[in-house]
């Protein structure tokens, strides 16, 4: 049995890995047997879901919008008397990137494409906003506000979202970057952090396995199958076998201060007291060294991807990020245009003042 059949075949409970829900909604969701998928909460939401329902990514939001925008256009009868403004500045309004979508141009779209439509509120027992027995699917979204909505999904769908997204990462972690010990990086990070409750044994091919809390054995990886995670694998005794004494002499000659510029010019700072880079255990991967010393070598969120017991929802991630990398620029451009309107308005105070 493969290491990830015997994951799949554990007890654990989906969500097992991530921490408990802080939303009560998402609980009470999850006691009716459903789970709630965030959406990015800004113009796109509703087009966002009906891309998740249709395709399974939100990438084609800008393309939902697009045909819901030409259905309510050419079906003008079913919808104008829902809207009490114009009705073609409102279908203008709608397609500009910056508009939500509300319930009504859910419907437009679940016409469009034959689907019922299920919409949860907090607390509440679904509201059927679309019902027709010719319909193919059936969609099911969460409203907290008027203008957010969120997908919801069956637990045993998000099972097998977690269980395919898990694959995906380690074959991009183990087949693809060559990375040592990736399931055992995995069950440390996510549900024995400080190495209490796996044990270790050596297997009958004579191999070292470590055994976790739910009886799974974990085949711990060789050099010579595997490539190193730090950025320079010189520092790494496991990974160096045959170099690492001259860069450890190299240390203990010159200082840590000029091993890291040697070694680590890219990432060099001029941080005082600076710890040891070295990873000295050559029997031990790089990954499981790094845990031993309590640093993490993947994100956390990377471990959430690769644990099949635990779904991350990338995009909504993705989204975050970008996010905050544009707060951060609106920032240095509000600080950019303040510091210079107050460095102009010194410059003409000072040649009114000349002047007088």
């Amino acid at each position: 049995m493969s290491d990830k059949s015997k994951i799949a075949s554990s007890k654990r409970e989906f969500g097992a890995g991530s921490n408990e829900m802080s939303d009560n909604s998402d609980k009470f969701l999850f006691k009716q047997g459903y789970y709630r998928k965030h959406i990015a909460p800004d113009s796109t939401c509703l087009f966002r879901c009906v891309s998740e329902l249709r395709h399974d990514i939100q990438l084609y939001h800008p393309e939902v919008r697009k045909e819901c925008v030409e259905y309510m256009r050419n079906n003008k009868k079913l919808f104008e008397k829902e809207i009490k403004w114009n009705y073609y500045d409102y279908i203008y309004n709608m397609s500009r990137p910056q508009t939500y979508g509300t319930i009504l141009e859910l419907q437009a779209l679940a016409w469009l494409h034959k689907a019922n439509v299920h919409i949860f509120t907090p607390f509440k027992e679904p509201v059927v906003l679309v019902d027709e027995p010719s319909h193919e699917s059936t969609w099911r979204l969460f409203r907290k506000r008027d203008k957010q909505f969120d997908v919801v999904f069956s637990i045993e769908y998000m099972k097998s979202a977690a269980y395919c997204q898990s694959i995906v990462y380690e074959v991009l972690m183990k087949n693809v970057l060559g990375l040592p010990d990736i399931e055992y990086m995995t069950e440390r990070m996510l549900y024995d952090p400080n190495n209490e409750k796996t044990t270790y044994e050596v297997n009958e091919e004579g191999r070292p396995v470590a055994i976790t809390e739910d009886g799974r054995q974990l085949v711990l990886s060789t050099a010579q199958e595997t490539n190193c995670a730090l950025s320079q694998s010189d520092l790494c005794h496991f990974h160096n076998r045959d170099g690492f004494e001259d860069v450890k002499q190299f240390f203990e000659v010159q200082g840590t201060e000029k091993g890291y510029q040697v070694y680590l010019k890219d990432y060099y700072q001029t941080i005082a007291n600076k710890p040891s880079p070295l990873l000295h255990d050559p029997e031990i991967s790089c990954i499981r060294q790094l845990l031993e010393m309590h640093i993490s070598p993947v994100p956390y969120r990377v471990a959430k991807s690769l644990d099949p017991h635990t779904y991350r929802n990338v995009e909504y991630d993705t989204w975050m990020d970008l996010r905050r990398e544009a707060n951060i620029a609106t920032m240095y451009q509000m600080e950019y245009h303040r510091y210079y309107f107050t460095k102009t308005m010194r410059t003409l105070r000072f040649l009114h003042l000349l002047r007088d």
